[in-house]
């Protein structure tokens, strides 16, 4: 496994199909189509059939009759194909079929490869009333990949215990589900769209076709909102303007549409946090009965009422290589249809609780031998997971658990030799969270993106679009004082791949690791020749191509003030900017109109503001039409905390004048709050 790799994106025209639950994309390259799912499915072992999951159900005795005082849930969450090598020569075959059926193949013959991706995130999405989720980063790269995984642990309430199980037993709904968020790449034209949202037409179309809550919520599926989205647009209650298209080529109106397709899909995906969030607490379930108020992955609007709805606007503008946000979910009522009674463990004490040891998945790993042992209660254990990782789950028992401390060893070994052994180890209470050991191999590792560009005789930047002559070799080294010998990997870059990925060890002591590059070939005809220069270690790099040579382009590089290329590069990076106008406050400011950007959950992406602490006196809780939010008094100024969810707020209804400090996450929410005694 080479640590340098050529990755595809997905081509200019967009062009994609659906075929069953997968998407498949026309890549940069004729030849290739780049697939992901359109759903995840629960995990199964493809040697016994069984699906990887368990749920336990604590009871007690009392009073001649058994108690249920809680429970567990340990999903593990198939993000790609989930087949054996015959099932997926046939899905690929159907695949085949339905693309160059379709007549809008570019080869007869096409390659089926995984939809590259970054910044993968799960979280189990459930009512509070029914226990609290794990969420996790996923180790994957490539979501459709065979064995890519993730696994998610709930710790439930005795009403979750008792729907999950009912759940499997009686096939009643379970009021959860699953929401995996990512970025893909895309070749975009430079262009820029700008959206209009009249708040109260917004509000009295989805009111009148959302479905309606038994308190006042106007809520829906991610499929429901979607299709809502798009008749809005259609039918011109959400105004669009897209500026640059008409730039390319006559002839291309099937892919001016495709690329409009894609404007309203990443529109809806960075607006969803302002209009949408995460469904609320369904109402209490009733001993035999457990479906519910609410089913599935569903979102509530935020506005409840036409008078909360406000104007937004927002501008996006798209650079040559765009990363764009996709994201998947599922309801776990559908994801566990399959389980039956034996998945189901009922444990007679409530001194007994899971533990989870989960290891990520990454094919630069050749396995990962894990050992735990606990002080009691539990029989030592140690387990082999290769490059697919995968999940256990043991209990533990004890009469005093949170005074229960688990150890655990874990050695990676990757299947570069030229990287290093690690070792990685912990140890924790079951009341500081020890029950959950996760080890990700990507904690180890750094992956970066390079991206290509070649500049043109008249200073325009584009893809690397060699004749029949040219070519150009990038090698790349990694060095520090955690290598014996430096990392050296070479590649070809090839004209339909400008997009190149390093991955790397990185220092256990917290430094940096070095990289450097050099490059040399013909590109028009010349021989072009990069020197070894420094690449400034972060998520994208940029290496601009002409006759002179090559040269890589940061925010720590020495820029001449009219280098206009460089400027425009670490302008628009590879990140469509986004920027919102309307009556939404920002942090801090209790009065401007001043533009904000958008939470990272359900569908949004991180805005890149540096975390902070907001520390003073809590004066007031609101509930309104911008989403629940605390005010704090600090220096004499009111500051406006946002939270998520409303049930963040609903804690500090009674607390009156409280000392708090708030850690704000990278979206601008509050991550966590301490209130000082």
């Amino acid at each position: 496994m080479s640590a340098l790799q050529s990755k595809y994106c997905v081509a200019l025209s967009g062009q994609k199909w659906s075929v069953g639950n997968f998407t498949l994309w026309q890549s940069s390259d004729d030849r290739v189509i780049l697939f992901t799912p359109k759903q995840p499915t629960l995990a199964r072992n493809l040697e016994n059939k069984r699906y990887q999951a368990a749920v336990s159900q604590f009871r007690v005795q009392k009073d001649g009759t058994y108690k249920i005082v809680g429970g567990g849930a340990l999903l593990t969450v198939a993000t790609g194909i989930e087949y054996d090598a015959q099932t997926i020569n046939q899905l690929k075959e159907q695949w085949r079929q339905e693309v160059v059926g379709s007549g809008k193949a570019l080869s007869n013959t096409p390659i089926f490869m995984p939809l590259v991706t970054r910044k993968a995130t799960a979280e189990l999405l459930m009512p509070e009333i029914s226990g609290r989720a794990s969420q996790a980063t996923t180790d994957n790269k490539e979501f459709g990949a065979i064995g890519s995984h993730v696994s998610l642990l709930a710790n439930l309430t005795p009403e979750g215990a008792q729907e999950w199980v009912q759940g499997i037993r009686e096939r009643k709904n379970i009021p959860a589900g699953v929401m995996i968020r990512y970025e893909y790449l895309q070749t975009m034209p430079v262009s820029e769209l700008r959206v209009k949202i009249n708040g109260q037409k917004v509000f009295r179309h989805l009111s009148a076709h959302l479905n309606a809550s038994y308190n006042g919520w106007f809520y829906g599926g991610s499929l429901d909102i979607q299709a809502q989205w798009e008749s809005m647009v259609r039918t011109g209650v959400i105004d669009f303007e897209a500026i640059g298209l008409d730039a390319l080529p006559e002839g291309m109106e099937q892919v001016k549409q495709n690329i409009m397709n894609t404007f309203i899909d990443q529109a809806l995906k960075n607006f969803f946090p302002l209009l949408f969030e995460k469904k609320p607490d369904a109402k209490p379930a009733q001993a035999g009965n457990t479906a519910g108020a609410f089913g599935g992955t569903n979102f509530a609007l935020k506005w409840r009422k036409e008078t909360d709805a406000t104007d937004l606007e927002m501008n996006m503008k798209f650079s040559n290589f765009s990363w764009l946000k996709g994201a998947m979910d599922a309801d776990v009522t559908t994801l566990m249809a399959g389980l039956d009674e034996s998945y189901v463990n009922e444990v007679n004490t409530e001194m007994t609780f899971p533990a989870l040891v989960d290891v990520g998945a990454d094919e630069m790993v050749n396995s990962v031998a894990v050992s735990c042992t606990a002080n009691e209660g539990m029989i030592p254990t140690a387990d082999v997971f290769d490059s697919q990782g995968g999940s256990k789950q043991y209990l533990i028992t004890s009469q005093r658990p949170d005074n229960v401390r688990i150890n655990y060893k874990a050695k990676i070994n990757f299947k570069d030799p030229k990287f290093p052994i690690l070792d990685k180890s912990g140890s924790a209470t079951l009341a500081s969270g020890g029950n959950i050991i996760p080890i990700k191999p990507s904690d180890f590792l750094r992956r970066m993106n390079i991206l290509l560009y070649v500049k043109d005789s008249a200073g325009e930047l584009g893809s690397f679009e060699p004749n029949g002559r040219d070519r150009l070799i990038l090698s790349i080294t990694v060095a520090g004082p955690h290598l014996k010998t430096p990392i050296k990997e070479s590649i070809e870059v090839k004209p339909e791949m400008p997009l190149m990925e390093v991955v790397y060890p990185v220092p256990q002591d917290g430094s940096s690791a070095q990289l450097s590059f050099t490059c040399m070939g013909v590109v028009g005809g010349k021989p072009v020749f990069g020197k070894s220069q420094p690449l400034v270690t972060g998520e994208d790099a940029f290496i601009v191509v002409d006759q002179k040579g090559a040269r890589a382009v940061s925010s720590m590089a020495e820029l001449l003030e009219d280098d206009e290329t460089a400027q425009r590069l670490l302008e628009a990076g590879t990140t469509p900017k986004v920027e919102f106008k309307g009556g939404v406050l920002a942090i801090g400011d209790v009065t401007s109109d001043k533009a904000v950007e958008p939470a990272s959950m359900p569908n949004g992406a991180s805005n890149g503001a540096q975390k902070r602490t907001i520390a003073g006196t809590l004066m007031a809780v609101e509930y309104g039409k911008y989403g629940p939010a605390l005010w704090v008094e600090t220096d004499g100024t009111k500051q406006r905390v946002r939270l998520h969810e409303v049930s963040e707020a609903d804690p500090f209804d009674d607390e009156g004048r409280k000392q708090v400090r708030v850690l704000m996450d990278d979206s601008g929410y509050a991550e966590s709050i301490l209130v000082e005694l």
